[in-house]
């Protein structure tokens, strides 16, 4: 997905961790955090690499209103970006993307799902947290959130390199359950 906003608001910097092949994502020094609405959680939390993940199917063309429809272009500039990084002489240099290729957090799927769908992959942050809309309180991580619509924040935060590739890691921090797919 190559999507551009003229009015771009994200100044990207790196910055690298004690994990040698790692760096923060910082938009003028802060961590990025967006908050997609209306996504499809079709599979509910997976294990994958003794991580927990989840996957968003977001369809672009499902708009709530302008600010969601600017949130998803944001996202994808965003991870844009981070592929585009490896074509900056300098920048690939500094952070060593020369020769390596770009593992996509952002799947373009096929069209039972819808004619403009994309999945992100996203890991479960450590204090993630479930709530049902209209609900008080919290419901236990382990709740099966399969087939639900749901608003979800999700922090940028870092850019991880191997030999042969780099990519993002993408944090779901809060998960609002809406409604369940029947």
């Amino acid at each position: 997905m190559e999507l551009t906003k003229s009015n771009d608001k994200y100044n990207i910097n790196l910055k690298k961790t004690s994990n040698k092949n790692n760096f923060l994502i910082f938009n003028n020094n802060q961590i990025i955090n967006l908050n997609l609405n209306n996504v499809f959680l079709k599979f509910g939390i997976e294990d994958y690499n003794k991580k927990k993940i989840l996957n968003l199917f977001i369809n672009m063309d499902d708009s709530i209103d302008n600010d969601n429809y600017n949130t998803k272009i944001d996202l994808i500039n965003i991870v844009n970006k981070i592929k585009e990084l490896k074509n900056d002489n300098l920048k690939s240099n500094i952070y060593n993307l020369s020769n390596k290729e770009f593992d996509n957090p952002i799947k373009k799927i096929d069209e039972k799902f819808g004619t403009n769908v994309i999945v992100l992959r996203t890991y479960l942050d450590y204090n993630y947290s479930i709530k049902m809309d209209g609900i008080l309180g919290e419901l236990e991580q382990n709740t099966n959130i399969s087939n639900y619509y749901a608003n979800i924040n999700i922090s940028i935060k870092t850019v991880w390199t191997t030999h042969n590739n780099y990519g993002l890691i993408i944090y779901t921090n809060d998960i609002n359950l809406l409604k369940k797919f029947e």
